[in-house]
């Protein structure tokens, strides 16, 4: 989980809120990039951020406008965590 508040801090701490042609270039490079990750653990993935997003309100707003939502190691790190949480 620290891995994960880690990126949302840095994002948040550099916060320049990105264009639309940014977001659409991003999502589509990363979506490029995760093509091998099954789709269960993207929806993992959501789960997760849609649980922590009840704790911090602004995560999703933050994941957008940073661009932080689209990028292949925050979502990799995300997955990781629900997949850890769903062992324990």
């Amino acid at each position: 989980m620290q891995e994960i508040i880690g990126y949302v801090h840095d994002a948040s701490s550099t916060f320049s809120p990105m264009t639309a042609n940014q977001l659409a270039d991003g999502m589509a490079k990363g979506m490029k990039e995760l093509a091998d990750v099954p789709a269960a653990d993207l929806d993992l993935a959501r789960e997760l951020i849609g649980q922590m997003s009840e704790k911090m309100p602004s995560l999703p707003y933050q994941l957008e406008a940073t661009g932080l939502g689209n990028r292949p190691d925050f979502i990799r790190a995300v997955i990781r965590e629900a997949k850890r949480r769903n062992r324990g």
